[in-house]
Order: C-alpha cells, then sequence, then structure tokens
C-alpha cells in the first residue's frame, strides 16, 4: 500500500489538529516544511511513531503557508498539498 498524508482542512494557530498518515511502513516521521521550500529545513518535526496519526499544537504563525511530508522505515515519503495556517 502507497504512503500517504491527508492535507488537514482548517489549521488554526494556537489550535491543536490531528495529522492523519498511513500505508508504507512503520515507524514514522512526520515534518512541518515550509510551503513554498518543501525540501527546506523542518519549521516542526515529530518523534517517530508507529501510530497512523499525531496530535500537532499549531505553534506557527497564522499566515504561515506550509506542507507536511511522512517518511517511513523504508525511506518511502508522501507529502501533503501546501496550506496556510488560519488565525
Amino acid at each position: 500500500m502507497y504512503l500517504t498524508i491527508n492535507t488537514p482542512s482548517n489549521v488554526v494557530e494556537g489550535q491543536s489538529v490531528k495529522l492523519m498518515f498511513g500505508g508504507g511502513e512503520g515507524p514514522y516521521t512526520v515534518r512541518v516544511l515550509p510551503g513554498n521550500n518543501p525540501g527546506g529545513e523542518p519549521l516542526t518535526e515529530f518523534p517517530a511513531t508507529d501510530n497512523t496519526s499525531t496530535e500537532w499544537a499549531v505553534d506557527l504563525p497564522a499566515g504561515t503557508s506550509v506542507g507536511l511530508t511522512v517518511t517511513d522505515a523504508t525511506g518511502a515519503m508522501a507529502q501533503s498539498a501546501p496550506f496556510t495556517i488560519n488565525a
């Protein structure tokens, strides 16, 4: 099964959002990357997990464009669509 990560629909500064991903082979590493530079340095990186979701307490300011990536144990990677953090 292909590795996937969902693009969250309403990400609000200071609130928690559930990031969902799956397929591939755990453990999974999720990163929040700049929306205009998906190959750039991660803005946030979550500890590796065998779960297929993680909670993100949104710690970036409203108006920030970001994207998500998930990498599995085999090195496969999937990306979300870019999205903007809301106020």
